[in-house]
């Protein structure tokens, strides 16, 4: 949660308190008594605010853990509550890696009129410690603006993120820097530009595959500009250790070219203007085509071939999407 939202609920404490404690709220009661488990069941209440869903679930018969990013909030709420006391604690989401809850297990979490307050970049990382402290089958509760979502964890059989990553790695045939570049591209579109992926109903996730290709052009042009600009008399950074002259980045020559354009014209910041800001035209815009296209063409025939090939990333959608399973 950023710095700002938390000093506006430390400033107005009392007053959201008194707001959320007036309002009737009891939809909401009845919605979470009919997703959460059965009772005596551990909740952890992300975003607990004044205590008001805390001390209800409380009084409802479960174990519940109550959390919150401001202190003026816990206070109030321990104020209003008192049964809540050693329940709650002053964290923010997403949690520091050393926070003791990440350690813990819970059958049931909810967060209600939180995740509007989490920035973007942190969201991908909120949802990952939301899973890491779920128990097997467990219910995540989000009230958000008019909706409420429920959603359950289903342990059957499935295979962790970070597993199936590791499969990924391991299975590539080839000790090339080339799936190490796919990766870092899918981690960044995660975190940055996730609202670009779909999801699909059998599982499958697809990303744009441009979008994937126009990541590794701003990766590989530093290893490639020492070849322009007069620094490397010799084949340096190849895509694969031990193999300098007989195995060099397969598309070094295009964006060689691309890069040679931009010396004088700003280098990568110049080029990484112009092409944010649509301004590509003539030699430019066919030179960064061409770039683009040798890198999506190196992109099929190394990691998509080698990194598991159908079982784990595909080529669809006349060519324009990355699936991943």
């Amino acid at each position: 949660m950023d710095q700002k939202t938390i000093q506006y609920y430390e400033n107005h404490a009392l007053e959201c308190s008194r707001k959320c404690e007036s309002a009737n709220m009891s939809h909401l009661d009845h919605l979470l008594l009919r997703h959460l488990p059965d009772k005596g069941a551990r909740v952890l209440e992300l975003g607990c605010g004044p205590g008001r869903e805390a001390a209800f679930l409380l009084r409802s018969g479960y174990d519940v853990t109550g959390i919150d990013a401001s202190r003026g909030m816990i206070d109030e709420a321990l104020r209003g509550h008192p049964e809540l006391t050693g329940r709650l604690s002053c964290e923010a989401v997403p949690l520091p890696e050393d926070s003791r809850m990440l350690s813990e297990s819970f059958e049931a979490v909810i967060a209600v009129a939180l995740f509007m307050h989490i920035p973007d970049q942190d969201l991908f990382e909120t949802a990952f410690q939301v899973k890491r402290m779920l128990g097997p089958h467990g219910v995540l509760f989000i009230g958000i603006l008019w909706h409420s979502l429920v959603f359950q964890l289903d342990e059957g059989g499935a295979v962790r993120s970070i597993d199936q990553v590791e499969t990924i790695i391991r299975r590539d045939r080839k000790a090339a820097t080339y799936k190490l570049a796919l990766l870092r591209a899918l981690c960044d579109i995660a975190q940055t530009e996730f609202r670009k992926a779909h999801w699909y109903p059998d599982g499958v996730a697809g990303v744009p595959f441009g979008l994937v290709a126009e990541k590794w052009l701003f990766y590989y042009w530093p290893l490639v500009e020492p070849d322009v600009v007069g620094l490397s008399g010799t084949v340096a950074f190849p895509q694969q250790r031990g193999a300098e002259r007989s195995r060099p980045i397969a598309f070094r020559a295009p964006l060689r070219e691309l890069i040679r354009q931009y010396t004088a014209r700003g280098g990568l910041s110049g080029f990484s203007q112009d092409y944010r800001n649509q301004r590509l035209a003539g030699s430019s815009a066919a030179l960064a085509d061409a770039a683009l296209n040798a890198i999506r063409n190196t992109i099929v025939a190394g990691p998509v071939q080698y990194a598991g090939g159908e079982q784990s990333i595909r080529i669809g959608g006349s060519g324009h999407q990355l699936f991943l399973r």
